[in-house]
């Protein structure tokens, strides 16, 4: 009987070979350790031309010498395992023709044919494989560290365009991640340093530089600046040429306030010591003059004008002992008592000094609305704050204005503690020219000052004595619209009777007014 047609096709031994030849699976036979036949897939996975190339090839030399498979029926294997190493699937390094070595999966499976036992092996090379889960791994892990960063970092093209950024970064400036993709990095950076930065970038995209590293400012979505420490380097590609590059930003605004502040209360410490011995100094010389006016004025008789020059001589020394009480405020060495003392009366016993003081151009308001909250200080020392600031203020309007002064109760945050507390504030408010930035900046100083004739102290002076106080001085002031100083004191928990306070009223019960008309000069 003849088999169909489709049949005797395929039990043709011809066809067979044909199809065993075309499989696209690596596949080979193995008897006694040699292989009996490979097709041209296994052939090409070990880096020969042709399939006959490996007829009669031990298998070891494909194999590592210590795969079971290598000495199965060569008479190194062990026969009690009948040609299976007992694994299914094996992963091995493969030996290739021309020396190199690459990562292989195979499965084995045994066939008994004519009385001989085979072994047939399929093997495929896994190593693109793993070098792809390799990438992987490694993609995901540096995804994890990008993104889990507690530093900003994102990656610009060679034109300075962000491409990415993590959430740290943008946490950092106030945008969301589709915000930043796409802006160049001037965008928020600070105006003063732009030409800076696009130099060292454009340095870093021609390969004069590998990175840079600078402190600079980052501009907030809502327009504030924070300081950064920026780390930018260079990623080139495989041919050598610049790809992209990698921006990290460390915040270290909070470092900067810190480093001023020691700065400052460095160069006050240096400050005192130096005011301290002129100070001293300066004093003896004024006993010395003081005596010798009294001595003159003591001699002379009648009104010889001796005795005019010896008490010029001697309001002189009055002045200059005024200005070695400041000397020692700034020192911390003049002795002070501090009590609780009422801010309304104590600027009340000053109003008719200050009417003096300001003289006619000079138009003065008091609004007393602290009532019977009271603050520990030395009441000779809140008196000083107060003249230093009305002298100030009337030294910024040399053509006459307003200056209002007012007190009142309310709850602020002081130093660094994050607890309201009651507070009598202190306000002079002017009408005269303004300060800008830079010299705000600068305004606690000792001996920094805009004036032509000027020792620099007087504001020194005020933040020395209300930062013993425990309070704070707070600036608002533009160029041309005029200054308000305010002085924070924090309230004693208990009024002069001994009795507990209780919460300050704020309401203004005592308005004591002063104005005094810009008066013409007179022609003489």
């Amino acid at each position: 009987m003849s088999l169909p047609a489709d049949k005797a096709v395929t039990a043709n031994p011809s066809f067979l070979g044909t199809a065993f030849d075309a499989c696209p699976e690596s596949i080979a036979v193995v008897d006694r350790g040699r292989i009996l036949h490979a097709n041209p897939a296994f052939a090409r996975l070990f880096g020969y031309g042709s399939s006959s190339d490996l007829w009669g090839t031990p298998l070891d030399r494909l194999l590592p010498m210590e795969s079971h498979c290598a000495h199965t029926g060569n008479g190194r294997g062990d026969a009690s395992r009948k040609g299976r190493c007992g694994y299914s699937r094996c992963v091995f390094e493969g030996h290739r023709k021309d020396g190199s070595h690459s990562t292989m999966e195979g499965e084995c499976s045994q066939l008994a044919w004519q009385g001989h036992d085979l072994l047939v092996i399929a093997a495929r090379d896994v190593s693109q494989e793993e070098r792809r889960r390799v990438v992987r791994d490694s993609e995901m892990r540096f995804r994890s560290i990008f993104q889990a960063a507690a530093i900003g970092i994102c990656q610009c093209t060679i034109d300075g365009i962000v491409v990415e950024s993590n959430p740290a970064l943008q946490k950092m400036l106030g945008y969301r991640e589709a915000e930043m993709r796409g802006m160049h990095f001037r965008e928020f950076s600070h105006p003063e340093e732009v030409q800076h930065r696009l130099e060292l970038f454009h340095e870093l995209m021609l390969g004069k530089r590998e990175s840079y590293q600078l402190e600079v400012r980052f501009r907030r979505k809502n327009g504030e600046y924070l300081w950064v420490r920026l780390t930018v380097s260079l990623v080139r590609g495989p041919d050598g040429r610049s790809e992209f590059s990698i921006g990290m930003a460390e915040d270290i605004t909070e470092q900067k306030k810190t480093a001023e502040k020691l700065r400052a209360a460095q160069k006050m410490e240096v400050v005192g010591r130096m005011a301290s011995g002129v100070a001293h100094d300066f004093n003896n010389l004024l006993t010395g003059l003081r005596l010798y006016s009294d001595l003159i004025s003591g001699s002379v008789e009648g009104e010889s004008p001796l005795r005019r020059y010896a008490t010029e001589i001697k309001l002189a020394t009055e002045q200059g002992g005024a200005l070695v009480r400041q000397l020692l405020a700034i020192a911390r060495q003049h002795p002070i008592a501090p009590r609780a003392v009422s801010v309304d009366k104590a600027i009340s016993g000053t109003e008719n000094l200050l009417r003096q003081l300001l003289g006619d151009r000079v138009e003065l308001e008091i609004f007393a609305g602290s009532g019977s909250a009271r603050v520990k200080i030395d009441p000779a020392q809140l008196q000083q704050v107060t003249m230093n600031l009305a002298l100030n203020a009337r030294d910024a309007m040399p053509e006459g204005g307003r200056i209002r002064l007012q007190t009142r109760v309310c709850e602020r945050q002081l130093g660094e503690s994050s607890v309201r507390v009651p507070v009598v504030s202190v306000s002079i408010m002017d009408s005269g020219s303004g300060i800008d930035a830079e010299t705000r900046s600068h305004l606690f100083e000792p001996f920094y000052t805009t004036k032509v004739h000027g020792n620099g102290l007087g504001l020194a002076t005020v933040h020395s004595i209300v930062k013993q106080a425990g309070g704070e001085i707070e600036v608002e002031s533009e160029p041309g619209k005029g200054t308000c100083m305010t002085v924070l004191f924090p309230v004693v928990s208990q009024d002069g009777g001994g009795r507990e306070m209780k919460r300050p009223p704020t309401k203004i019960h005592r308005v004591i007014v002063h104005r005094a008309p810009i008066l013409k000069q007179n022609k003489r």
